[in-house]
């Protein structure tokens, strides 16, 4: 069941077909189901699934890194890089440079994704600045 929808996207198509996914009351089939974990497994090693309590205390809240990783995911997967860019200047300096400079080792070997987080942080870096 889905109590809300947050949804951006780049025309008033897609946002109506997501909110009609969304409050259509269908359920899924056991072969749907099935096919969703499957893909979820194979793809879990390149998202961040925003579990920002288990990574960032890792580096003792040095760098946001959910965030960081949100807005990659703008940059390489959405094409807004103008808005990956922006968001990414509302950090403090600081934050922007320990993304380059910062051992993200611990926070990696948390990761329930599986992320390295320290290449993609570093990633950000160069093309977030």
């Amino acid at each position: 069941r889905m109590a809300s929808l947050c949804s951006q996207m780049p025309n008033l198509t897609i946002l109506m077909s997501n909110v009609d996914a969304a409050l259509r009351q269908k359920r899924l089939s056991a072969g749907d189901k099935k096919l969703l974990k499957k893909y979820a497994c194979e793809t879990t090693g390149s998202y961040c699934a925003g579990c920002a309590h288990i990574c960032e205390p890792a580096v003792e809240g040095k760098v946001p890194i959910s965030d960081v990783m949100r807005y990659l995911m703008y940059h390489h997967h959405y094409a807004d890089h103008d808005q990956a860019r922006a968001l990414c200047a509302e950090l403090p300096k600081d934050i922007c440079h320990r993304l380059s400079s910062l051992d993200f080792s611990p926070a990696e070997q948390r990761c329930p994704q599986g992320l390295k987080i320290g290449k993609l942080m570093r990633q950000a870096a160069q093309v977030l600045a």
